[in-house]
């Protein structure tokens, strides 16, 4: 007879035994139970997997199998932990780990609170490093001097805020831009170059040298004399006054006072010929107090002034102290064009010499004329001739004009041929 639900009851007719006693046996019957843990509703939960609950969890988990699974909120297939998933969990605010693009910080803690503590240094959203301004401590890298002042922050150059006494703070360490390493305002002057802005910076105030005081690089025509590479400059564009447009001063020019027969004696040192002729013309301009290296309009077969003469000047030929009229404006190629401005009809010392015949034997164009050189400018004989010009005139004949015994005391031309 069922006396109950898992448990039955019932008399057992056995024989008696050696005292004949009746005896009454109870059984428990088996009941149906779940495992421990495991809540049996269809789902893996947490806390359930295959060993504690093998019906709700017959799948296993396979994390970073690039398939979503059982108990699985994603799976990308990656072990990154900076990603929108994370062990096959959605990432998410408080988890710890900074979801690039999306979150800023994350302590991983849940709290509400905004306010800065030792533990708590996110905002509770993951936008930002948690307030903690007021502190009394400047965290550096979270307050400045313009944010927060008052936990005792200064200016700090290179952050790019514009801070206390700092004149500007770019946040980089380029000193070719308007703002210098160490938050210095660029200008003229301070040794660095600010592109588009200055030519050149060599932090003096010379105007002598490559780079003017206004950081503009020197050229002819700034009105500054630059050492070793220009004579003069008078910042105009009168090739004809006392600096020439490439910035050269004038070279003199000027008919000796003193003549000299074919062979040009007296000698000076070993000096013959067209060296000899150079020298007198140097020595003239010597003792006139004149500077520069001189030489002789003289032709021979050893050379002739287009040879031997600074043909690349282009500044003005000028007589002594006649600095108002020059003999030819536009250096070399003005002075060969056949026609002279003015005629040569001054000496070194200023004095006129008017109309004297003066030893040449070369053409307008600076070339020789003849073979009448008195033997290469070393013979006085009267059967010997060399070719002249003559002072007055400013057509070829200045230097092309006749003929004359090599016995006879001509004058010689002078030219300024370097400083």
């Amino acid at each position: 007879m069922l006396s109950g639900c898992g448990e039955l009851s019932w008399w057992l007719n056995e024989p008696s035994d050696a005292t004949g006693d009746n005896t009454t046996h109870t059984v428990t019957e088996p009941t149906s139970t779940t495992s421990s843990g495991c809540d049996d509703d269809g789902a893996c939960d947490p806390g359930e997997d295959s060993s504690n609950c093998p019906t709700d969890c017959a799948v296993l988990m396979t994390c970073g199998d690039g398939s979503v699974g059982d108990g699985e909120a994603c799976d990308d297939g990656n072990k990154d932990s900076d990603d929108a998933c994370i062990d096959c969990k959605l990432a998410a605010c408080g988890d710890g780990f900074v979801q690039v693009g999306v979150e800023v910080c994350d302590d991983g803690l849940n709290s509400t609170a905004d306010a800065w503590t030792a533990a708590e240094t996110c905002k509770s959203d993951c936008s930002g490093p948690a307030n903690f301004c007021g502190d009394g401590t400047c965290q550096p890298a979270h307050e400045d001097m313009q944010s927060c002042a008052q936990d005792g922050c200064e200016a700090v150059c290179g952050n790019g805020v514009v801070e206390g006494v700092e004149p500007c703070d770019d946040g980089n360490l380029d000193d070719t831009d308007a703002c210098l390493t160490g938050c210095i305002a660029a200008n003229c002057g301070d040794g660095f170059v600010r592109v588009g802005v200055e030519d050149c910076d060599d932090s003096n105030s010379e105007n002598t040298d490559a780079c003017l005081n206004s950081c503009k690089a020197a050229s002819c025509g700034d009105g500054f004399v630059q050492d070793g590479v220009e004579q003069c400059d008078d910042k105009d564009n009168d090739n004809a006054n006392f600096c020439s447009n490439e910035c050269e001063l004038p070279r003199r020019v000027f008919v000796s006072s003193a003549a000299f027969k074919g062979d040009l004696k007296p000698a000076i040192g070993d000096a013959t010929g067209l060296a000899l002729g150079d020298a007198h013309c140097q020595e003239l301009a010597k003792s006139a107090g004149l500077s520069g290296t001189f030489r002789a309009w003289l032709s021979d077969d050893t050379g002739y002034p287009a040879s031997r003469f600074d043909t690349s000047f282009t500044g003005a030929y000028k007589l002594v102290g006649m600095d108002a009229d020059p003999i030819a404006s536009d250096g070399w190629v003005d002075l060969i064009d056949s026609s002279l401005d003015r005629a040569i009809n001054y000496d070194e010392l200023g004095n006129l010499a008017s109309d004297v015949l003066v030893w040449s034997n070369t053409f307008p164009d600076g070339t020789a004329a003849s073979a009448m050189t008195c033997s290469n400018w070393s013979s006085a004989q009267v059967a010997v001739k060399g070719r002249a010009g003559v002072s007055d005139a400013v057509d070829p004949t200045w230097t092309d004009l006749t003929d004359n015994l090599c016995s006879g005391a001509l004058y010689l031309y002078c030219f300024q041929d370097g400083p």
